[in-house]
């Protein structure tokens, strides 16, 4: 499949969903009594990039070249929800900018794809912590402050960015908001338990966004103690997916280690980091192993679902 015919397809599957869906957004305002409940394949999706160490432009398409496949997929499943790649860096295009929500969204914000670069110009010296604050917000403003619960899906860093997120709005933390409703968050080859220090200084170097995924860094240190399986209000269940030995620069070790959610180990394929987003087979010849919180053991799973069409499986249930 080219560049080009994933564009035309991403741009058409986004325009189905958006006139399925209606404008699928809500403006904030007084929160009401207890959400709405909209079938699994209507709620609205929010795609969170991973990490990226470079600050040169061009950046990433988010929505066409990062989280192409994942549209795709969702789109021919009968998805009937906005899908919304969201934007942080400098130099991402073509996603939803989150940057400077705060208790006010920002003049002229707006939850749809846009094609400019972020308000706020984050790089990977920006602090997690500022990201994950403009997320929660981005998910308060336009969806959870009238009652409309989201699914977050995040690739690598941008898994600790929505477990920070749920995190800090659990505790109560005053520069967050007051509640979220997000009934399934589902992380990919996101580094739960941190990065290895061989793996820090070769792929990422410096950065603070880096160092910060560092294994024992403050911040990797303040999820595992306080952070471990936050929930939204309503309850949220996590669903964490990592490879085999070998495969990921994200070990599986540190891909599956919030023990309280379903933990998927694929055996086959050997996906490595950039390889999860972009596999667009239908065959059922994948090999995995799941463990359901509270199971005393993983269960092989023979004939399963590569990870973009096991992906739609878990957002519709």
């Amino acid at each position: 499949m080219t560049a080009r015919s994933v564009r035309t397809r991403v741009a058409a599957a986004l325009i189905a969903a958006w006139s399925v869906a209606g404008s699928g957004i809500v403006a904030a305002g007084s929160a009401p009594s207890a959400p709405s409940s909209p079938a699994p394949a209507a709620t609205p999706v929010i795609m969170v990039r991973g990490y990226a160490g470079s600050p040169e432009c061009p950046g990433t398409d988010v929505t066409h070249a990062y989280w192409g496949g994942a549209v795709l997929k969702l789109a021919d499943a009968g998805w009937r929800g906005p899908l919304l790649p969201v934007s942080y860096y400098a130099c991402d295009g073509d996603g939803v900018d989150i940057t400077g929500y705060g208790r006010k969204a920002p003049a002229g914000a707006t939850a749809t794809i846009t094609p400019g670069a972020p308000r706020a110009g984050y790089t990977s010296d920006t602090p997690p912590r500022r990201i994950a604050h403009d997320l929660a917000w981005f998910v308060y403003d336009e969806f959870a402050a009238t009652g409309t619960p989201v699914d977050l899906v995040g690739f690598s860093m941008g898994g600790l960015l929505i477990r920070y997120a749920l995190y800090r709005v659990g505790v109560g933390d005053p520069a967050f908001p007051p509640f979220l409703y997000v009934p399934r968050v589902v992380t990919v080859a996101t580094p739960h338990a941190g990065l290895q220090p061989g793996t820090v200084r070769s792929t990422c170097g410096t950065t603070t966004q880096c160092r910060a995924m560092a294994g024992g860094s403050a911040f990797m240190t303040d999820l595992a103690a306080h952070g471990r399986h936050p929930q939204a209000r309503g309850g949220t269940a996590w669903t964490v997916v990592g490879s085999s030995r070998g495969c990921d620069i994200v070990p599986g070790w540190s891909a599956l280690a919030m023990r309280a959610a379903t933990r998927v180990r694929y055996v086959h394929p050997c996906y490595g980091h950039g390889d999860y987003l972009w596999d667009y087979t239908d065959d059922l010849n994948a090999t995995m192993r799941v463990r359901a919180p509270g199971d005393s053991a993983a269960v092989a799973v023979q004939d399963a679902p590569h990870l973009l069409l096991w992906l739609t499986r878990v957002l519709r249930h």
